[in-house]
């Protein structure tokens, strides 16, 4: 009893004769908007990569941090859907580990209070001052060493 069926399942539409259903076509993988802006996000993510040494700000961490692990990225401070631009004080460089770890519990605690996420009313050079305070940049956001 419970789930068993008594009559047999039936199409109640018939199945047109000819061709099988035809797919559309591929999307475009990149928006042509997009495209025009690649040359200039890839100089932008060039010169993060630089002023960070190419390496995870976070590949020394102690204290619950996961290792690096994956290819490097851009993280942004601020969030592309808070009005963060594509813009060098914006970004970091961080591992695709790391990244995605702060979109977890544990890790977006450690990103607020380190400056890795910038909320509303704190500004960029707010999160670069926390980045200096707890040792992930001895540098500014264009690359200059602080004293």
């Amino acid at each position: 009893m419970g789930l068993e069926r008594r009559t047999p399942l039936t199409r109640t539409t018939p199945l047109r004769s000819g061709a099988p259903p035809r797919r559309g076509g591929r999307l475009a993988p990149v928006s042509a908007k997009r495209a025009a802006q690649r040359p200039a996000r890839d100089e932008i993510r060039a010169q993060v990569f630089a002023r960070d040494g190419h390496r995870c700000l976070l590949a020394d961490q102690q204290g619950g941090v996961p290792s690096c692990l994956g290819r490097l990225t851009p993280h942004h401070l601020r969030k592309a859907s808070q009005q963060g631009g594509y813009t060098l004080a914006n970004l970091v460089t961080l591992c695709v580990r790391h990244n995605d770890w702060l979109e977890t519990d544990v890790g977006a605690r450690f990103a607020r209070l380190a400056g890795l996420v910038v909320r509303h009313g704190v500004t960029l050079e707010d999160a670069w001052a926390l980045l200096r305070v707890h040792g992930l940049v001895t540098y500014d956001s264009t690359g200059r060493p602080l004293p």
